[in-house]
């Protein structure tokens, strides 16, 4: 050994300063450290002596002349302080039960917590049994004073005395019983649980058998497996689950929880409440989940107080974990599962694009949904996220397949892939847009019923049933095509090129100064299979409010379309809104005049003037017009509600919408 003047050159450490630097915080938990680790000490020294008989652990609680708690002792039957355990608690940071997770500083939490420590332990040195007292102080000179070494009758077992609780600790101690009694299980849940190993009771003013206790309070239990990947590596788990009353209920946590146990102690708690979908169970039930593996054993620290792998990491375990519970909690969750699938059955509804997405419901809800995927916001980001990278998956796979295939057979898979997924999208964009009309034509319904039922705002009301067809003061060159309803009153008007909603004449006719307004006029088809130009009909839409009986013959909407339709052909070239020319009106330019009105008294008897014949159906009237060569139609507002409905339905029906 390298030496100068004498003096060893190897690095030295203090009691004192080791304790200084020994992370545990006053807190209700870390309190009852030192009894943690003096039960664990038990637990090890009852498997080294395998007696093969019943061993217990018995931890009493001392308490001071206000109730508060001063100390505990703590007997177990094992094999007690042989000479090798004794060298190895002499030596800070031993190594000797390094195999079963001890990390040789358990002891120091005794002076971290407490003033000091009387230990009396029994052994057998192979041939007799002797007895080995001591007392544990903080002294760096002399931590281990008043030592004796005496024969005994055994048998072996260790008694330790944990006196002098430190007033900062003090203050966090657990003042009920069971409170200790519940903490003492949860970081001890393995061994409590097990049928296996040493009986534990808690003496506080009464006995408490741990085991017993918490076995009367376990209404489910399940044992499971799980891995995790963790950087590149596949880690496996074992979960031990459990449901138990909520005497158990995590006191930080507040919520259902999982466990971290590293060599059979609990090192780690994270709340579950949000990864599960439920913080708490139905009937005063809480979730308990124990989770073991090698990779925990390998990360915990020194003093096993907590894990020194990253947060991240954790996470991820923790989030497998949590899917594993879901399933063993599958009826406490079916609930949320219930709440969820009705709200993508709702988005499915309202979003038909998502049809091949959500072609089973429930296996979406199962599979793609986590249960803290709570309201129907989050439900169709996740949905949409799902249809996003499905769809872009589909499509690589198929650039890939037709552009550079293996083979004959993997050109004809992307082949076949790429009609499947051309027939999906084109059935959900179909979806879409029916899905749009629908809601059109249920407004339309619910608005002509509002304005039927406010008779004397006559303009107002009106201009509404309007601005949904084609918005008020709008052209074909201030509004796109595909944004207007036109569809409502013929399929065929969408796919006029030139329309105008409530602009005068002038605006509309070369060298007009007429100020009249009709309320729509359409000219010029524009379509794949119509060249612009052609002798098209012009079209002019006139609405009258629903329900309306005040009609007399200077506000006769007949006669009004008709003039209309005169003063386009007196002037003979329209304008488009720049006010250049764009149609031309030919003699034999058909016009159709649609007037969207309700059949009341008073209309009726304008229409039986025009000499008007009733529709095919009854509900309607028709003309044609020789001299203007015009085709008058008036269609009620029921008609033309129900006409649509009776048009679509099938595509309803077909794609689910109802």
């Amino acid at each position: 050994m390298d030496t100068q003047d004498g003096e060893s050159l190897g690095l030295t450490q203090t009691l004192t300063g080791r304790l200084r630097n020994f992370p545990l915080a006053p807190s209700p938990d870390n309190s009852l450290w030192a009894v943690y680790e003096s039960i664990s000490n038990s637990l090890h020294a009852i498997r080294d002596r395998e007696s093969g008989g019943r061993d217990r652990i018995d931890v009493r609680v001392n308490r001071d002349s206000a109730g508060d708690v001063e100390g505990f002792i703590i007997t177990d039957t094992g094999v007690g302080l042989t000479t090798d355990n004794f060298a190895s608690f002499r030596r800070i940071d031993s190594t000797y039960k390094a195999v079963r997770g001890g990390k040789g500083v358990g002891r120091l939490t005794w002076l971290k917590t407490f003033g000091r420590a009387r230990v009396s332990s029994t052994f057998s040195d192979g041939t007799s049994f002797q007895v080995r007292n001591f007392d544990f102080i903080e002294d760096d000179s002399m931590p281990i004073k008043h030592h004796t070494l005496v024969p005994s009758s055994g048998p072996s077992g260790t008694i330790v005395e944990l006196n002098e609780m430190k007033p900062a600790y003090k203050r966090e101690c657990p003042k009920r019983s069971e409170t200790i009694v519940r903490s003492i299980v949860r970081h001890f849940l393995k061994d409590v649980i097990s049928k296996e190993g040493p009986d534990i009771f808690v003496d506080d003013g009464g006995i408490h058998d741990l085991k017993k206790v918490f076995e009367s309070s376990i209404v489910r239990r399940h044992e499971s497996t799980f891995t995790a990947k963790i950087g590149d590596a596949e880690h496996s788990f074992s979960i031990t689950h459990l449901v138990t009353s909520k005497a158990f209920a995590d006191h930080e946590a507040k919520e259902n929880v999982v466990y971290l146990l590293a060599h059979g102690r609990v090192v780690g708690r994270r709340p579950v409440g949000g990864l599960i979908g439920l913080k708490k169970l139905q009937g005063g039930k809480t979730y308990v989940g124990m989770v073991e593996g090698d990779f925990l054993d390998d990360t915990v620290t020194q003093e096993r107080t907590m894990l020194a792998a990253d947060s991240t990491l954790v996470d991820i375990i923790v989030r497998e974990a949590a899917e594993d519970a879901a399933q063993f909690l599958r009826e406490d969750t079916q609930p949320v599962r219930d709440r969820q699938l009705t709200m993508v059955k709702q988005i499915k509804r309202e979003y038909p694009r998502f049809m091949g997405t959500l072609s089973d419901e429930q296996s979406f809800v199962d599979n793609k949904l986590q249960l803290s995927v709570r309201d129907q916001e989050s439900v169709f980001r996740a949905v949409s996220l799902d249809w996003y990278r499905s769809k872009r998956k589909i499509d690589r796979s198929i650039r890939t397949g037709l552009s550079n295939p293996k083979n004959e057979q993997e050109f004809k898979a992307a082949l076949a892939e790429a009609n499947k997924s051309i027939a999906i999208e084109s059935k959900a964009i179909l979806a879409d847009y029916v899905t749009e009309r629908k809601v059109v034509i249920e407004f339309l319904t619910k608005l002509v019923a509002r304005v039927r039922a406010s008779p004397d705002d006559d303009y107002e009301t009106e201009a509404k049933v309007h601005d949904l067809i084609l918005p008020r003061k709008s052209n074909s060159s201030n509004i796109k095509l595909e944004t207007h309803n036109l569809w409502i009153i013929d399929e065929r008007l969408p796919y006029y090129y030139y329309f105008n909603s409530d602009i005068p004449l002038k605006d509309q006719i070369i060298d007009s100064n007429d100020l009249r307004r009709p309320d729509i006029t359409l000219s010029d088809v524009a379509s794949s299979f119509q060249q612009r130009g052609s002798n098209e009909p012009f079209i002019v839409v006139e609405f009258k409010r629903p329900g309306r009986d005040n009609y007399n013959s200077k506000d006769d909407p007949v006669k009004q379309c008709l003039e209309y339709v005169a003063e386009m052909r007196d002037g003979k070239k329209l304008a488009s809104a720049d006010g250049s020319w764009n149609s031309s009106v030919q003699d034999n330019t058909l016009f159709y005049c649609y007037i969207i009105a309700d059949i009341t008294p008073t209309l009726r008897k304008l229409v039986e003037f025009h000499d008007m014949k009733k529709t095919p159906d009854g509900r309607g009237y028709f003309r044609y017009h020789d001299g203007l060569r015009a085709w008058c139609e008036v269609i009620p507002f029921d008609k033309l509600i129900e006409n649509n409905r009776v048009r679509h339905n099938a595509f309803f029906e077909k794609l689910g919408i109802t």
